[in-house]
This record gives structure tokens, C-alpha cells and sequence, in this order.
């Protein structure tokens, strides 16, 4: 697992900080697989690690559902000598286009890139399923549901950032917390629609940097000029508690 990680951040894949992520969830870390995987021997050398745990399964096909799983699950697919095909939304209902049919019963192994909520996929199971096929399990790099994800059938990951994320992330807030007792959110600018606030030393008033600037004219702690999913980037994390915000303008 360490060693999918450490390539996710040796690509800049793997980013720290406090990331509002489409699922609605919030998040000390930020996937971008496709930074990890847009070298061909990288993106090889993942699929031939969820490949070997698909050996014996005599799967005939292997699917993903685009787009985020396109890449990985070709690589799977070349691995395992099958197919690949993919599932789109079409007017936002996840479907089997581009002219792919099944045979029926035919056994598919579902590859995507990262599990959060594990809706994509299981939606991509369900366009299957209504075309005949067989779907056996499903798999992906990386977890991040801490294990909770249910898509219906065996989920395989080779990481699961949320567990290895979590045990830092709580030592950081920790460490966080004890200097929120020093330091305060501050907003130490507002002209023309943009705002700058900043980590501010309660007992010597500095300004620590850097200081976040951000625009929009909007009420700052309800999060629309995106304070919420960037304050980390202050080093003030945790920060936000008792901040009232204002109106910027």
C-alpha cells in the first residue's frame, strides 16, 4: 500500500490540505489519478497489480465506467488478455453505449480508478447487469471509503487511503488544535470584491503566511469564496471555529 501511495505523490497525485470532493464529502487529501497513471509503464504496473488478484477468476471482461475508470481499467484488461469496454451516463443515467453488447452470464470484473461512495460503480454494475451480464467483483487502486463502500458485489482495493490518511490526519489535527490556542483567522483586507485573511498570532499580531486571498463578495465562512475547501493551505486548520465571517465589498 505504501508503495501505491508513494507513487500517487511522487506525480503530485496525492495532495494534503482540506478538499471539498464531488461526492459532497469533505477531505484532508485530493486524488487525481490521472496524474498517476499518464505514464504507460505506470499505468501497466497498476493494472498488473489488480490483474494478478483476477487470475484464477476466468473473467472474460473487464468494464469501467467513464471516465475516471477508463485508463486503469484498459490496463487491467490488457493484463488479464481480455476486452475492455465502458459504461457513460446518457441524459444522467449511467448506460452501455458505443455499440458494446454481452453475452449472457458473461463474467465481468468492474475496475475503477478510486472507490469514495462507490455510486459510479455501482451504477456501472447496474447498466451490466440490465445488458446480460455477469458481473464477479469489482476493484480499484485505491479505497477511500475506509472499507464502508457496498457495490454489491466483492470489492478488491490496493489502498485504502482513508485508514492511513486518518491516523495522520488525526496527529496533525492534534498538533493544530494546540495552535489555534495561539493563532486566530483573520481578515486583513477587503477591497473591490476581494478578500485576504490570514493566520494571525494572538499574542504579537503577525501575519503569518501566506495569506489566503479570495474573491467573490460573499459571506466568506458560508464558503463561497471557497474558504472551507483551501484553509489548510494556511497552516491554520481547524481555525475556522467561532470565525462569524463577513460580507467582502
Amino acid at each position: 500500500m505504501d508503495n501505491i501511495l508513494e507513487q500517487f505523490r511522487q506525480t503530485n497525485a496525492l495532495l494534503d490540505g482540506h478538499f471539498l470532493l464531488s461526492s459532497g464529502l469533505h477531505s484532508p487529501s485530493y486524488l487525481q489519478c490521472a496524474l498517476a497513471l499518464q505514464q504507460p509503464p505506470d499505468a501497466e504496473w497498476f493494472g498488473r497489480a489488480i490483474a494478478d488478484n483476477f487470475l484464477d477468476r476466468e473473467i472474460d471482461t473487464v468494464a469501467s465506467p467513464a471516465i475516471g475508470g477508463l485508463i486503469i481499467g484498459y490496463a487491467v484488461a490488457q493484463a488479464l488478455g481480455v476486452r475492455f469496454i465502458w459504461t457513460e451516463r446518457q441524459d444522467g443515467v449511467m448506460t452501455l453505449r458505443r455499440g458494446f453488447t454481452l453475452t449472457p452470464g458473461e463474467k465481468i470484473l468492474v475496475v475503477e480508478d478510486v472507490i469514495t461512495t462507490g455510486g459510479s460503480t455501482r451504477e456501472c454494475i447496474a447498466a451490466l447487469e440490465q445488458n446480460g451480464g455477469n458481473v464477479v467483483a469489482a476493484a480499484s487502486i485505491i479505497d477511500r471509503s475506509n472499507g464502508v463502500a457496498d457495490v454489491g458485489v466483492h470489492l478488491r482495493a490496493h489502498a485504502d487511503l482513508a485508514r492511513n490518511v486518518d491516523a495522520r490526519f488525526d496527529r496533525e489535527r492534534h498538533s493544530r488544535n494546540q495552535q489555534s490556542l495561539l493563532a486566530r483567522l483573520e481578515i486583513v483586507d477587503v477591497r473591490a470584491g476581494t478578500v485576504k485573511i490570514a493566520c494571525v498570532d494572538r499574542v504579537t499580531g503577525a501575519v503569518r503566511e501566506p495569506v489566503l486571498e479570495a474573491g467573490g463578495g460573499e459571506d466568506v465562512a458560508g464558503g463561497v469564496v471557497g474558504l472551507p475547501a483551501c484553509y489548510g493551505s494556511l497552516g491554520c486548520e481547524g481555525l475556522l471555529d467561532g470565525f462569524d465571517g463577513c460580507v467582502a465589498g
